[in-house]
């Protein structure tokens, strides 16, 4: 695509000279100096690391190395409960690893509404996984021929975990380094702070993606990308990032967007709330696929529609409804009003919608 496109691709290492100026590496160790109006930053982040006493690199993995398995662990331990983590407990235990989940707060998946998160630690216990929240690990030792990671409770208690491998999946880092930032004078810490149309503190410089610290979702990266590219080529576009559709490919699948339940409270919004269990939905038991529910947030006083959560079948595909929804400012009773196909998991964002206002049809109000 590039090529058609007329796309010249150059592979090396590239960093600043001035701010017109790039220097690009090649691996042979020539250097080619390009020159341009303006440059888009998108380098992407890196897992981190945490400087853990014991750690061995080559013992403990990160969502870099997980995917180049050849064998499925005996025991998988994996620290960190966010979106890698968790979708990561599920693929390799429904593989039939022995999986636990060390998390150092009180739930899985914090930044979900918290019903979110709840549901997702009953699934992750039907399926066998362990897991320990508000535990941190102290240190990884050798203990009994095995890589052991020796975990602290909230309570000051010792919990020993011996694993076969160990995933280290606590966040990801701007890569910033080595860009020669400071040559062009882009200002940066550990991230490139942009505006609302990608654009860094030099002006004809945009930085996209995982780099200036925003959402770190791949659909997110493309659509700055996209931004930054409309705003270098001379428009004026932006964005408020307002309504963010997050999704988690677990079994089964989760998807938010908008407000969280606890986020409208904080803002001191009155709300309404709707659910409704894919258990109550032809298609989803047709499925044989029941499990969780949908849950809309809606504020009381004009029945607009702040947020939309799903854990259940299909849940990636039904949050595109709910993104444009909110997008649009639109109601409660847009959303119920809106003709939905029969059968389809789809009604059931239909039903939690109706179920605010207590008129759901097809379980109890």
């Amino acid at each position: 695509m590039l090529k058609a496109s007329g796309v010249r691709v150059v592979v090396g290492s590239a960093s600043f000279a001035s701010d017109r100026e790039i220097k690009v590496k090649a691996k042979d160790g020539s250097e080619i100096l390009f020159s341009a109006d303006s440059f888009i930053i998108a380098t992407g982040s890196s897992p981190i690391r945490p400087p853990i006493s014991g750690i061995e690199e080559n013992r403990v993995m990160t969502s870099d190395e997980v995917f180049s398995l050849e064998d499925v662990p005996e025991k998988l331990l994996i620290i960190g409960g966010g979106v890698i983590g968790v979708e990561m407990a599920t693929i390799y235990a429904s593989f039939g690893a022995e999986v636990v989940i060390v998390e150092m707060i009180d739930r899985l998946l914090p930044t979900f509404d918290r019903d979110i998160s709840e549901e997702v630690c009953g699934q992750l216990n039907r399926m066998g996984v362990e897991l320990h929240l508000s535990c941190k690990v102290e240190r990884f030792v050798w203990q009994n021929g095995r890589y052991t990671a020796i975990v602290e409770d909230k309570a000051g208690k010792q919990i020993v975990i011996p694993a076969e491998k160990t995933l280290m999946s606590i966040g990801r880092k701007a890569n910033v380094k080595k860009l020669g930032l400071e040559n062009a004078g882009v200002k940066y810490d550990r991230v490139i702070p942009v505006d609302d149309h990608m654009r860094t503190n030099i002006s004809h410089i945009y930085a996209a993606g995982d780099v200036n610290g925003g959402i770190q979702l791949a659909h997110v990266a493309s659509h700055e990308g996209i931004l930054a590219a409309e705003n270098a080529a001379g428009l004026d576009v932006s964005d408020d990032f307002r309504c963010v559709p997050s999704c988690v490919y677990t079994f089964p699948e989760i998807v938010s967007t908008g407000m969280t339940e606890q986020e409208a409270v904080q803002k001191g919004i009155q709300i309404r709330i709707g659910r409704f269990p894919f258990s109550a939905n032809s298609k989803a038991v047709i499925e044989n696929d029941a499990h969780g529910f949908v849950k809309v947030i809606a504020d009381a006083s004009d029945d607009r529609l702040l947020g939309v959560h799903i854990i259940g079948p299909h849940a990636t595909a039904l949050i595109c409804e709910a993104v444009l929804a909110i997008e649009k400012n639109m109601s409660l009773s847009d959303l119920t009003k809106t003709i939905h196909a029969h059968p389809t998991v789809g009604e059931a964002v239909q039903e939690a919608a109706l179920s605010a206002n207590h008129l759901a049809i097809h379980t109890l109000n």
